[in-house]
């Protein structure tokens, strides 16, 4: 049997980000932890290092430009998928940079299992 599937949510303590761990759960052989954004960089810093994510989500109002929050993340934990998720258009960023159109929660299962680059959309 594979290990599981590490993944990080990290966002502020809302009904979106709580949905999302919840959506995210009913998957077999993922492990999902989540950690608010709140705290600061200390907290998603010390979970990093705790849960060991392969991906990390973030919640972010709007997808125009990333905030310093997801840059420093994408600096310091340059091998982990990101994904940044926003309810403005129903749109994702998947690092490394692309924007999927997400018609559905499968859409964020596909992004979660599959590289960047073999995601259909």
């Amino acid at each position: 049997m594979s290990n599981p599937k590490m993944i990080l949510i990290c966002g502020c303590e809302n009904i979106f980000c709580s949905s999302i761990k919840a959506l995210l759960s009913i998957k077999t052989g993922w492990e999902i932890a989540s950690v608010s954004s709140e705290e600061g960089w200390d907290a998603l810093n010390l979970a990093m290092e705790t849960v060991q994510p392969d991906t990390v989500i973030v919640h972010q109002e709007s997808l125009d430009e990333p905030t310093s929050f997801v840059l420093r993340l994408l600096q310091d934990y340059p091998a982990i998928k990101v994904i940044v998720l926003s309810l403005e258009n129903n749109l994702m960023d998947v690092y490394s940079k692309r924007n999927i159109f997400a018609e559905s929660i499968s859409n964020l299962f596909e992004a979660i299992e599959n590289a960047p680059n073999s995601i259909s959309g």
